[in-house]
């Protein structure tokens, strides 16, 4: 299973076509895609954007499965500055 992480944006279209190709080389041939909702871009784009890569991954016989996150800090991101 390949995870992509799309804000919505022109980049996250580009790792986007990427992402669905890596799936397609994968033995269980799964995409998820992470919705980042940072605000930047209408859910009317995101919504139209996301339909073309559902139906890119239908075509390219990939499961195709999403879920939308808010943006907020991460309990991953390290603490800066490092603690010694």
């Amino acid at each position: 299973m390949i995870i992509l992480a799309h804000d919505g944006s022109i980049y996250g279209d580009w790792v986007a076509h990427y992402a669905l190709r890596f799936a397609a080389d994968e033995a269980d041939r799964k995409l998820l895609v992470l919705n980042v909702l940072d605000g930047n871009v209408s859910p009317d784009v995101i919504k139209t954007k996301f339909a073309k890569l559902e139906k890119n991954c239908q075509e390219a016989g990939v499961e195709w499965s999403a879920a939308s996150r808010q943006n907020g800090p991460s309990q991953f991101a390290p603490s800066y500055p490092p603690r010694p």
